[in-house]
């Protein structure tokens, strides 16, 4: 349809412009500052050979809000979620293996690369 056109081609021009790579526990991730939106935005910049994960995040209630997608089998990204909530936030965070999000209250470890714990989970 016309709509969904619309909205492929609104995500690739968005992601392929704003994209940025980081490092998480030795995951190679793809990043996206970009909330209220799902997955299907890194369609046109996934690459499960390349990449561990998908990430968007926002700012929003005086909170960070992130959220993590993955199509790869060794990628828990509630696991993931619940880590990064325990260490940046205040806990909480979860939710499916393959889409999960946290609150935290600063985005450091994500612009910089980082470790949310001693040991990489894969």
């Amino acid at each position: 349809s016309i709509i969904m056109e619309y909205i492929e081609q609104s995500n690739r021009e968005y992601a392929e412009t704003c994209f940025f790579e980081t490092t998480l526990n030795g995951m190679n991730c793809i990043v996206i500052n970009k909330m209220i939106t799902n997955s299907k935005l890194f369609d046109s910049v996934w690459n499960p050979d390349k990449y561990h994960m998908m990430i968007t995040f926002g700012f929003r209630n005086d909170q960070w809000t992130i959220s993590f997608y993955s199509t790869r089998d060794d990628v828990d990204c509630s696991v993931i979620a619940k880590k990064i909530a325990k260490k940046y936030g205040n806990g909480g965070g979860g939710g499916h293996v393959k889409a999960s999000g946290c609150q935290v209250d600063s985005i450091d470890f994500l612009i910089k690369g980082g470790e949310y714990e001693n040991k990489n989970i894969m």
